[in-house]
């Protein structure tokens, strides 16, 4: 009879002749090379850790810690300290900024750490970050922490994993984040605004009209707007692109889209008005980013539109770019990135690349829920409350923003 699995045959033979016994061979003349002290922080990368600017200290824990196969046979003693020179090293090996930890803004509890015989650890040294009066809001900081080993103990010190770096970011307090009334447009005035670089748009819906209003040197809209054209309430979105053209969508009909060729100052040119497309009612949101349009679908799902500078679409680049948006209340572009409003108030990041590729979330906020619309202006972001009240926040996404 022919043999039709010889080799499944062999590998049982194999198996059930092996021992079950594991045996360590300690006579190793290089086991010493697995015996080596390291920090467990140092293999996490850049830790970052944000923090609220109050009396309260925060606390950092850090430990050392002995690999290889045995814990420590005697007492190894290691030092935690802090050393502000590797922070220039950082910034040069990284291509970063960040300012040194200032002395003041942290105290180590205990710098003595020590692995006891019997054990692979030392008990979790606690670092203090002071932060009210030390710290300024929203400036990210390095904080180099690493343990050192005296000479002639046990275990190998590994240089390459005895530092951990802190990323340390204060944010304000929630009830205490600064804001400035930038306008009041009362509620008659509705919710169509439009960033417009520093300056921003509205759709009046009381004279259909389109004003466009200029920040003084304060960042206040103080003086009266200018009127761009008539006829804007047959809209129900409005979006500026790539600081060319308006591209607005009719109320009625299939709600198509039409473009505005507009300059830096606001001046609408007549000739390049035109419908560029058409039934686009499926959309419930719609904003710009760089050269994309980008719609959001009643299922949730983002759909980026690219726009060439002719205004027209290149259809072989359309495509579905996210999924499960429909938990947000707003969308809208922030530099190199998205913000995003929960109906539970969060305010969330998303990294996003040129073509629409979008990264993993990163929470920056609570309580932005409360706004009608929020807009951008170069960095800061212009928020509308229900009462027709503007308010201007000097926004950073590095810290958080609890409303």
């Amino acid at each position: 009879m022919r043999l039709l699995f010889p080799h499944l045959i062999l590998i049982l033979l194999l198996v059930t002749g092996c021992s079950k016994e594991v045996i360590l061979h300690t006579d190793v003349s290089d086991l010493h090379q697995y015996g080596k002290i390291y920090m467990p922080q140092a293999t996490r990368g850049l830790i970052e850790k944000r923090v609220q600017l109050t009396d309260a200290p925060d606390t950092i824990l850090v430990n050392g810690f002995l690999g290889g196969v045995y814990p420590a046979g005697a007492e190894i003693q290691l030092t935690v300290k802090v050393d502000p020179a590797l922070v220039d090293r950082y910034n040069q090996l990284n291509g970063t900024s960040f300012q040194a930890m200032p002395a003041e803004g942290y105290a180590i509890q205990n710098e003595a750490a020590v692995i006891r015989p019997g054990s692979n650890s030392t008990a979790p040294v606690a670092i203090l970050i002071r932060k009210a009066g030390i710290l300024e809001p929203f400036v990210s900081y390095l904080l180099p922490v690493m343990i050192t080993k005296g000479a002639g103990q046990e275990g190998i010190l590994d240089t390459a994993q005895n530092c951990a770096y802190f990323k340390i970011t204060g944010s304000y307090v929630q009830g205490q984040v600064p804001r400035v009334k930038a306008a009041s447009l009362g509620t008659a005035a509705g919710s169509v605004i439009i960033d417009f670089g520093a300056r921003f748009l509205l759709a009046d819906k009381v004279s259909a009209n389109l004003l466009m209003y200029t920040p003084d040197e304060t960042g206040v809209f103080n003086q009266a707007p200018a009127t761009l054209g008539t006829g804007f309430d047959a809209f129900n979105a409005i979006v500026y692109f790539n600081q060319t053209k308006l591209l607005t969508r009719f109320k009625d009909g299939g709600q198509d889209i039409q473009q505005f060729p507009i300059s830096p100052d606001g001046v609408i040119d007549p000739s390049g008005v035109r419908v560029i497309g058409w039934g686009w009612g499926g959309a419930l949101e719609l904003f710009t980013f760089k050269n994309l349009v980008i719609a959001r679908g009643g299922n949730g799902e983002l759909t980026r539109y690219p726009l060439n500078p002719d205004g027209n679409w290149d259809f072989g680049r359309i495509a579905v770019i996210g999924t499960g948006w429909n938990i947000f209340k707003q969308i809208l572009a922030y530099g190199n990135s998205l913000l995003a409003v929960k109906e539970n108030g969060e305010l969330v990041q998303y990294p996003i690349t040129d073509d629409g590729i979008i990264g993993s979330p990163n929470t920056v906020g609570s309580g932005w829920n409360r706004f009608e619309k929020i807009i951008v202006s170069g960095t800061d972001l212009l928020c509308l409350e229900a009462n027709g009240d503007l308010y201007r926040y000097k926004f950073n996404p590095a810290g958080f923003w609890p409303l």
